[in-house]
This record gives C-alpha cells, sequence and structure tokens, in this order.
C-alpha cells in the first residue's frame, strides 16, 4: 500500500515536468515494494520514463530490463517493449548527443602534498594542548582558494535524511538505475557491483538504539582497517608505533594504511567524556565487538585472548574518533518566481564520512574555510576568508 501511494506521487511529479522529484518517489516505492509484487516492476517502469525525459536512453533501456525482470505486468509489456525500441532508435542515429551534466573542475589551487594524496603543499599537521592535531597554512591564503580535495576514509548514509534515498549505499553516486537491498531496501547501483562490493551484507538491520550512521561508520571502518592490514601483529606494531609518535613509518604499504595512521591519531578526549557518555560509549562498543565477532573474517583473525583484547580496545577508540565525522549533505533549490530567482534552498543531509585529514579541521564559530562534499563524496576545503601564514584553518 505505502508503495503504492509513493509511486503515485511520483507520477504526478512526472507529470509536473518534475523529474528528480518523480525519482525519488519511485526509488522510495522500491524500497518499500514487497518481493514478488508487481509494484517493483513498475516503479522500474516509471523511473525508465523518466530517463527517456532526460535524454538517457542507456539508463532507461536497463530500467525496462530491471522492469522485466521485476513481474512486470504482461498485459502492460507492450509499452516497455515500445519504449525499448524508441530508446534503441535513438542511440543509433547520427544526430543522437547524450545528455551531458556539467559538474565544476574542482582542483587543488596548489600542488598537492608529497605525503597525503588531495591536500594541498601549503597545509601542514600540528599538535598543542589546546587543539590536539590541527592544521595550520605555511603561506598566506585567499578567498576562493581550494586546498583540499579528499576522498572519504568510511562513508556511510544517515537514514534519518530522505536525501540518502537518491545515492547509491557503497558509492554515493546520484540517481543511477538502482536496485535494493531485499532485507532494508537500501539502493545499489545495478550495473556497477555496488551491492556485491559493499560490506552491507555485514551491517544490514542491525538492531541499535544509538545513532545508527554512528554505529555503522565505526563498522565500516572496521572493515577498511581489516582489509588494509592482513595480519593482527601488523596491526598492533603500526598502532604501538604511532602511540610512540612515529608517524611516518617506514612499512606502511598503501593509502588505505597512512590513511588510517591519520585517523587513528584524532583527539579520542576519554578523560573528558561523563560516567554517562562512557557507558553509552561502552555499551555501543560492546555491541560492535559482538557483531563483528560473528563474521568468519574477524572470527579466525583474532583468536588469542591479547588479540580479541586489542580488537576491544580498537572498536572503543573508533567510537571515540567517530565524532569527528563531517556531516555531507546535498543543496536542494525549491521553486523560483516571475523573474526566476530561487525563492529558498535547504541543505539535506545524506550521510557521514570520516576524512583522514579534513577532520583535523577545528570547528568556530567564525569560520575560514568552508568543507563541502563534491562528486564521489570527495571533500573540498575552500578558504572563505583571508588567512595568514602561520594561522589556523577551522570550519563552521
Amino acid at each position: 500500500m505505502l508503495a503504492e501511494v509513493s509511486r503515485e506521487r511520483g507520477k504526478q511529479y512526472f507529470g509536473k515536468g518534475q523529474l528528480f522529484e518523480a525519482m525519488e518517489e519511485f526509488n522510495n516505492c522500491l524500497a518499500l515494494a514487497e518481493i514478488g509484487t508487481n509494484e517493483m516492476g513498475l516503479a522500474f517502469a516509471n523511473r525508465s520514463a523518466c530517463y527517456v525525459r532526460m535524454n538517457m536512453p542507456m539508463n532507461a533501456m536497463t530500467d525496462i530490463d530491471l522492469a522485466k525482470a521485476a513481474n512486470y505486468p504482461p498485459q502492460l509489456m507492450h509499452k516497455l517493449n515500445d519504449r525499448y525500441q524508441k530508446c534503441f532508435l535513438r542511440l543509433t542515429t547520427e544526430t543522437f548527443q547524450p545528455a551531458i551534466f556539467r559538474v565544476r573542475d574542482l582542483r587543488l589551487s596548489f600542488n598537492e602534498h608529497d605525503k597525503f594524496e588531495g591536500v594541498a603543499d601549503c597545509l601542514k599537521i600540528q599538535r598543542n594542548m589546546a587543539y590536539g592535531r590541527h592544521i595550520i597554512t605555511k603561506c598566506d591564503l585567499q578567498i576562493g582558494q581550494i586546498v583540499l580535495h579528499e576522498k572519504p576514509y568510511s562513508i556511510v548514509p544517515n537514514q534519518s535524511s530522505m536525501s540518502y534515498k537518491n545515492r547509491c549505499t557503497h558509492c554515493f553516486e546520484l540517481f543511477k538505475n538502482f536496485i535494493t537491498c531485499n532485507q532494508c531496501g537500501a539502493y545499489f547501483c545495478s550495473s556497477e557491483g555496488c551491492l556485491e562490493m559493499s560490506y552491507h551484507k555485514h551491517i544490514c538491520n542491525i538492531p541499535y538504539s544509538g545513532p545508527k550512521h554512528t554505529f555503522d561508520l565505526v563498522l565500516q571502518v572496521l572493515f577498511e582497517i581489516n582489509d588494509a592490514y592482513k595480519g593482527v601483529n601488523q596491526l598492533l606494531n603500526a598502532i604501538e608505533s604511532l602511540r610512540k609518535g612515529n608517524y611516518y613509518m617506514a612499512d606502511l604499504t598503501g593509502d588505505q594504511q597512512k590513511a588510517f595512521c591519520s585517523i587513528f591519531q584524532m583527539n579520542h578526549n576519554h578523560e573528558k567524556q561523563s560516567d554517562e557518555q562512557m557507558q553509552s560509549l561502552l555499551q555501543a562498543s560492546a555491541c560492535a565487538y559482538q557483531r563483528i565477532m560473528h563474521i568468519a573474517n574477524f572470527n579466525r583473525k583474532f583468536v588469542t585472548k591479547k588479540h580479541r583484547r586489542f580488537l576491544k580496545h580498537l572498536i572503543l577508540h573508533l567510537f571515540h574518533i567517530a565524532k569527528y565525522a563531517i556531516d555531507l549533505y546535498d543543496y536542494r533549490q525549491e521553486g523560483s518566481g516571475d523573474d526566476g530567482i530561487t525563492k529558498n534552498h535547504t541543505f539535506q543531509m545524506f550521510g557521514s564520512g570520516i576524512y583522514p585529514i579534513g577532520s583535523y579541521i577545528s570547528h568556530s564559530c567564525n569560520p575560514n574555510v568552508l568543507c563541502y562534499a563534491s562528486c564521489f563524496s570527495y571533500m573540498v576545503c575552500q578558504v572563505i576568508r583571508p588567512i595568514k601564514k602561520g594561522e589556523q584553518l577551522f570550519r563552521s
């Protein structure tokens, strides 16, 4: 019933020419529809019509194939066949020009740092008692300059916001040919194999009373660490070196290991937690540990009492630093007047991510840089006030 209501709303948007809003509703219908019903087939078919209007025949043909495989009503099949044929003919005409969605070319305004990917060489990490590790500039910065264009170490959707339903749960691309998880309705790109490549099957529908995106983010980081370090002793040695202050370790073999070293050194502020906060963190850590140890790859890897105790401490540490996750927002324009000027706009959160270097930028009510998400959820850091050499970077 709910799936049908959502699909009907999508058809109304489609009739008004509001294609993105229509696709949101058709995606929502896919998440709500019961497996085996024809609602899924109808939603795929309706979404294919959106792609036709958007001059994206390849995407439309993909959705038509998905509709046919999802119990699309046989008596309506002739509509899909006609639409498929028209899309095929459009692709094969010499005059066809595919729709191109232009995206700003966001590049660093300086040379890239020799140790950190996506970081300008004008930035430097420092440490003091007041801010812990933070970032300063080695030269004067001007308004508009981009000093960071960094990919996330880990990123998860925020399911408290409807905006996450426009993006793939794995690669976070917008408005692709989505399929849904049979258990929870999460979206994944159908043609890129995102469902198979993600860690979703391990964290799907885990009951948790606290902020679910924080819990999922910690689990995602654990999976990334587990993949980056093939042996527990290698991970133990890396953390022991970090605790001794040896950041630039010669035996780091990959970008994921280097990124983890940055993440691990974020301020944990254990001593500033109240008893109630510590109890909450301990409960969350215990829940995450129990879940992780049900996964064969972890159960076989962390075998000894020493290794399992280490894993418990690591999980607790990750919950402490998960507060440095950066919320990611979609910018949405809503309505316009006769003069063509947008009446209002909103920022809708779609996920949270941990960035190895970007998360070191301290907060301030008087920020001098703006951090926002670009394509593929890369974080861009752009100067919004002049910053003098030696001064610290602050974000809102």
